[in-house]
Parts: structure tokens; C-alpha cells; sequence
């Protein structure tokens, strides 16, 4: 019986038919393959280089307050006399001169992020010493034009004279085009019979277009107002894209970031505008550039950090 009883229950417990009985295995866990690196294909996807770590830095803030030594602090100040022509200048004969520039060298860039344009005169109360005049005085008389290899960075565009207020609302108006606006009575006939012509001409005197009996559109009033404000800086190439004189430091909101950046081999210019007479005794003007001078590298890795993800 005891042999038996063995038997019978070695029997179950090999399924009866000499076969091992099959006990449930725990479900394996999905885990990477050991020593596996999954950043690179992190890296790859756009959505991880947009995603920032928040880390906490040895020193706290102070550590965002510190500058690499491969970042150089940039600074360059321009003191130019006043010429004979800033006493002398005129809507129709304006006056410019170069206050100063920078060429960046090779495999730098430089980054400006403040300008200060002044006007200093000579003190009446100590003899040799000079002082700032206001910083919006003179602003119907004196404008400047930064640019970086004869281009202006920003879009920016300063009525330096005022105009008449338009009768009409000026949003329904298009974007007028200097010497293109032409009016209906500025009209010439030219030769007689079945072969005259038409020119039409610009409110400032210049033939515009040469046709038939067709009438030109009636453009809005604003439409001369606008080219007339730009039109006596037109000869300096400066047009509405000067800086007028208002004291103000860089370009856009006053509480935002600003910076424009020139390359290896370009140069940053800065120069004085009169378009009326000065009336006071200058001194000289000054301009001041700031901002931070680095390897070309530097600047290109920085910017990639901060381009937006598309």
C-alpha cells in the first residue's frame, strides 16, 4: 500500500503520463539591455530639444550672473568735432559725417546690445569743461545712421520733421510709395492731333508715366504727406530709417532684450545726420557701442540654445 500510495502520488505529480508538470512563470519585466545609452535618440527628436532640466547650479543665481572668459565685454566710445556743415545744413543740402566704426576681425562676432548717442556743448559755468545737452533737444535738427556693412538692423521707420495731420483715417489708406503717388491736374500733353500723349507727373515734378487719355487713381491725401517728410533726407541714402535724437538706447520695447550682430569681417558704422541748422555751440558728439565681443563659434553655439522649435 505504501508503494502504491508512492506511485500514485509520484503519478499526479508528473501528469500521469511521465511528463513534468508545468508550474506558472512570473512575467518578465521590460527593462533596457544593460549599459544601453538611449540619449542620442533622445537628442534626435525635436521635442527633447525643446524640453529644458531644471538643475539646480552651485551658487545659485550668482551662477547666472557669471560670464564665460571666452565672452569679452565690448565697449567702444566716439568723441568727433562738430564741421562747418552742421551749422550749415538744409532740407534740400543735408549734412552727414562719420562719428566712428568697428571691424570685427577674423572668426569673431560681435554682439551690440546698447547704443547711446549724445550732443555736448561747452559749460557757462566752468571754462574748458563740457556737459550733455538734453537728450530730445535738437531733434528736429540732428538724426544718426547705425548700420553694419551699409545695412540697418530692425525695422524701424521715424518721421524726423512732423507733417500735417491727414483729414481722412490713414488705416484705409495703401502703403504710399515715394515718387509714385501722382495726382490727376499734374498732367502735361505732349505733340497734338491723333498722337498726343499724357505725362503724368509727381507732386515733386517728376514724369511718372506717359499713356493715353487714361486718368490715373486720385491717391489720399496722407499719400503726399509721407514721401514729402522723407523726401529732403532721400540724397543721404538715410531716408526714415535714421535714429532720431530721443536718448533712447537701443531698438524696440525699452523693457525687452536687444541685440544685433555683426560678423567676422563686417563693420559697424555710426554717423551724425544735420537736415536743419544746429543752434547751439557744439562741442562734439559722442556715441557709445556696448555689448560683448566672442569667437564666431561661441556666438553660433549660443544661438542655437535659444532658436525656436519649429
Amino acid at each position: 500500500m505504501k508503494r502504491l500510495g508512492d506511485r500514485a502520488v509520484h503519478g499526479d505529480l508528473h501528469g500521469g503520463l511521465g511528463a513534468p508538470l508545468s508550474l506558472p512563470q512570473p512575467t518578465p519585466r521590460l527593462q533596457p539591455a544593460p549599459h544601453q545609452n538611449i540619449a542620442p535618440r533622445l537628442a534626435e527628436s525635436a521635442e527633447a530639444r525643446c524640453n529644458a532640466e531644471r538643475v539646480v547650479q552651485a551658487g545659485g543665481l550668482l551662477s547666472s550672473l557669471l560670464m564665460h572668459p571666452s565672452v569679452v565685454p565690448f565697449q567702444r566710445t566716439f568723441r568727433k568735432s562738430p564741421q562747418p556743415g552742421v551749422y550749415t545744413a538744409s532740407r534740400d543740402r543735408p549734412f552727414q559725417a562719420e562719428i566712428g566704426s568697428f571691424t570685427v576681425a577674423d572668426n569673431q562676432a560681435l554682439c551690440v546690445a546698447e547704443y547711446r548717442f549724445q550732443v555736448f556743448t561747452f559749460s557757462a559755468g566752468i571754462a574748458g569743461d563740457t556737459i550733455p545737452i538734453e537728450p530730445e533737444s535738437q531733434g528736429l535738427a540732428l538724426a544718426y545712421d547705425l548700420s553694419i556693412s551699409n545695412q540697418r538692423p530692425g525695422n524701424i521707420r521715424n518721421e524726423l520733421t512732423p507733417t500735417p495731420a491727414p483729414a481722412e483715417p490713414t488705416m484705409f489708406v495703401g502703403n504710399p510709395q515715394p515718387g509714385i503717388v501722382i495726382s490727376p491736374p499734374a498732367v502735361q500733353s505732349i505733340g497734338g492731333g491723333s498722337q498726343a500723349q499724357q505725362q503724368f507727373l509727381s507732386p515733386y515734378g517728376d514724369v511718372l508715366a506717359l499713356g493715353g487719355s487714361s486718368t490715373p487713381q486720385v491717391a489720399a491725401g496722407i499719400s503726399f504727406f509721407s514721401p514729402n517728410a522723407g523726401q529732403f533726407i532721400s540724397t543721404i541714402a538715410g531716408g526714415d530709417g535714421l535714429l532720431p535724437q530721443n536718448g533712447k538706447s537701443q531698438q524696440g520695447p525699452d523693457k525687452f532684450p536687444f541685440t544685433f550682430y555683426a560678423k567676422a569681417t563686417e563693420a559697424v558704422q555710426v554717423k551724425v545726420v544735420a537736415f536743419k541748422p544746429v543752434s547751439v555751440a557744439v562741442a562734439y558728439f559722442q556715441c557709445t557701442l556696448s555689448g560683448y565681443l566672442m569667437s564666431a563659434g561661441v556666438l553660433e553655439g549660443m544661438l542655437s540654445g535659444v532658436k525656436p522649435c519649429t
